[in-house]
């Protein structure tokens, strides 16, 4: 039988801090972007670049970087490369997003909105 293996937040918040950090660097999001998204300030963001941000993630900030993950998996599946990179920046006419670019729905609506589009995403990559 399979143990099963217990992560610490620290072990957790790595882990996603990295896959996040790979994902910002995809889009081509700014350091002021990356931040805005993760609900981290400037300052922080600078440190988890650098490898030397110490304090904990907080539950929402875990979620948001889980949403983030969910919605590039989403991209890189549905829509081939470089729209699967831009999307997130590019304006867009699904009445979803009113010709906003995602990317602004997600820093105006928050976490919430942030998994809107994760599950918007699935709908689409699901022919719905």
């Amino acid at each position: 039988m399979q143990q099963e293996r217990s992560y610490s937040g620290e072990q957790k918040a790595a882990v996603g801090l990295k896959a996040y950090s790979r994902i910002v660097v995809a889009w081509a999001l700014s350091a002021t972007e990356a931040a805005a998204l993760l609900n981290v300030s400037a300052e922080d963001w600078d440190r988890i670049q650098q490898g030397s941000f110490k304090d904990e993630l907080s539950e929402e900030q875990l979620l948001r970087i889980s949403a983030t993950v969910g919605i590039y998996k989403a991209l890189e599946t549905y829509f081939e490369e470089p729209l699967s990179r831009s999307w997130l920046t590019r304006p867009n006419d699904a009445p979803f997003f009113n010709g906003n670019r995602p990317f602004d729905t997600a820093i105006k609506g928050g976490l919430p909105q942030l998994i809107e589009i994760r599950w918007y995403l699935d709908a689409v990559a699901q022919g719905m």
